[in-house]
C-alpha cells in the first residue's frame, strides 16, 4: 500500500474531471471505468476505491427517520425505554 506524505495538487478540468496520479491508481488497482465513492469531509473530498457501506446505511437511516418524523432525541428516548423494559424483564428490577 502506498502512503503519500506529500500532498498532491490536482487540477479540476472544465467538466469537473481530475486525474488521479498514476502511482495511486496502480497501488489501489483503479482502472478506466472504475467506480469510486466520494464523500465531502469538512472542506475536503475523500475518494475511496471501496464501497463505503457505513455511509450509505447512515444516509438511508437518516432519510427513513425524516420520512417518519423521528428526531434523534425521540429515537434515543425510545431506546432508553426499551433498555429499561429489558432490564426489568430479565432481572426483575
Amino acid at each position: 500500500m502506498i502512503s503519500s506524505e506529500k500532498p498532491r495538487k490536482l487540477r479540476v478540468r472544465q467538466r469537473g474531471q481530475i486525474t488521479i496520479p498514476r502511482e495511486f491508481r496502480e497501488a489501489l488497482n483503479i482502472k478506466a471505468d472504475s467506480i469510486l465513492t466520494a464523500i465531502q469531509v469538512g472542506d475536503g473530498i475523500l475518494l475511496s476505491s471501496k464501497s463505503l457501506l457505513g455511509h450509505e446505511v447512515a444516509s438511508q437511516f437518516q432519510r427513513a427517520m425524516k420520512e417518519k418524523g423521528l428526531t434523534l432525541e425521540k429515537l434515543l428516548e425510545g431506546l432508553e425505554k426499551q433498555r429499561k423494559d429489558l432490564i426489568r424483564e430479565k432481572y426483575g428490577l
